[in-house]
C-alpha cells in the first residue's frame, strides 16, 4: 500500500510504502514538495511484480526501486509547464502529457526495470487538458479538457478523436471502460454533478447520468472523479466523498436478466410481454 503524508505546518510531504501483511511502514520513501488537501489520486503506480513504482515526484517522472530505494528518471521536470501521467490497467503502458506543448509520449515497460519510449504525438494547440486516462491494454488514452471537450488518442498511430464539449459545466476526470469502447467524463457544479458517456471510437455522446444532489456537507468545488472498475463498471467519487459503482456495459445487464429468466417464457407470459415482437432468445 502507498500513502502520502503532509508534515505539520509544512507545504511538503513524504511518499511512503506500507506492508499490508505486517502493517509496518517500509524504510523506502520519497520527499515531495507539495501535497493536496483534497481526495485526489496521487500520480504514483506500482508496476508488474510490485518491486518498482513509477510516479510524478517534484515535477519529474521517475521509477523507484523499492528494494534499493533508488530512483531513475523517465522524464525530467520541464522548464516551462508541468507533467501529468497515467498507467494502463495492465500496468504495462505509461502515458505522459507535457502541458507546455500538449505533447503526449507513450512508454512501454520492458518487464525488467525500465520504460522504453514507444510513440509521440500532440494534442491540438487550443486544447487545455486537465484529466488523463489510459485503457486497460494500453491501446488508447483519453484527455478531459477545461472546455468540457474530450480527446481520445490511439497510442500507436497518434490518431485523434474529439468529442465536442456541450456541457456548460466544469469537467475534470476522465476514464475509459475496460474494453476501451466507452469514454466516461465526470462533471460537477454547485447544483449538479454526474458523468457523461461517450463512444470512444467516434466521440458521439451516448448518455448523461446525473447523480443525487450534493449534500449540504459536500465541497462544491470538488471534482467528480471516475476510475475504471471490474468488468464494465466504473467507480465515481463525488463532492460528498461517496464511492459509487456504476455499470456502463450491456453484458452485466444481460447476465442479470438471463439469470432471472434463464428458460423460455411460457406461452401465456410470452403473449403478455412479447406479443407482436420478434425477439430472439439472448440467453441461448
Amino acid at each position: 500500500m502507498q500513502s502520502v503524508t503532509r508534515g505539520l505546518g509544512k507545504e511538503g510531504g513524504r511518499f511512503t510504502i506500507w506492508d499490508l501483511r505486517s502493517g509496518k511502514r517500509a524504510d523506502c520513501g520519497v520527499d515531495i514538495d507539495g501535497v493536496y488537501d483534497d481526495l485526489i489520486r496521487p500520480a504514483v503506480h506500482f508496476l508488474p511484480g510490485d518491486r518498482y513504482v513509477v510516479g510524478l515526484w517534484n515535477g519529474s517522472v521517475d521509477v523507484l526501486d523499492t528494494r534499493t530505494c533508488t530512483r531513475s528518471a523517465v522524464l525530467p521536470e520541464p522548464e516551462d509547464g508541468s507533467l501529468s501521467l497515467a498507467l494502463s490497467g495492465d500496468r504495462g503502458t505509461l502515458v505522459v502529457l507535457d502541458r507546455s506543448g500538449n505533447d503526449v509520449d507513450t512508454w512501454r515497460w520492458d518487464g525488467d526495470r525500465a520504460f522504453e519510449h514507444a510513440a509521440h504525438t500532440t494534442l491540438p494547440q487550443e486544447a487545455e487538458p486537465i484529466g488523463i486516462s489510459v485503457d486497460h491494454e494500453g491501446n488508447q488514452a483519453a484527455f478531459s479538457d477545461l472546455e468540457s471537450h474530450a480527446y481520445v488518442v490511439r497510442l500507436d498511430s497518434g490518431q485523434r478523436v474529439r468529442a465536442t464539449g456541450n456541457l456548460p459545466r466544469d469537467t475534470h476526470d476522465v476514464a475509459l471502460s475496460r474494453d476501451g469502447s466507452l469514454l466516461i467524463q465526470g462533471f460537477s457544479t454547485r447544483t449538479d454533478r454526474g458523468v457523461r458517456i461517450l463512444d470512444a471510437a467516434t466521440g458521439d455522446q451516448l448518455d448523461v447520468w446525473h447523480t443525487d444532489p450534493p449534500a449540504a456537507s459536500a465541497k462544491p468545488e470538488a471534482p467528480m472523479q471516475v476510475v475504471p472498475g471490474p468488468a464494465d463498471d466504473i467507480l465515481t467519487l463525488g463532492p460528498d466523498r461517496k464511492v459509487v459503482r456504476r455499470t456502463v456495459g450491456v453484458e452485466a445487464w444481460r447476465d442479470l436478466l438471463c439469470g432471472l429468466v434463464s428458460q423460455p417464457l411460457p406461452a401465456r407470459e410470452r403473449d403478455r410481454y412479447l406479443k407482436g415482437l420478434n425477439v430472439e432468445a439472448p440467453c441461448r
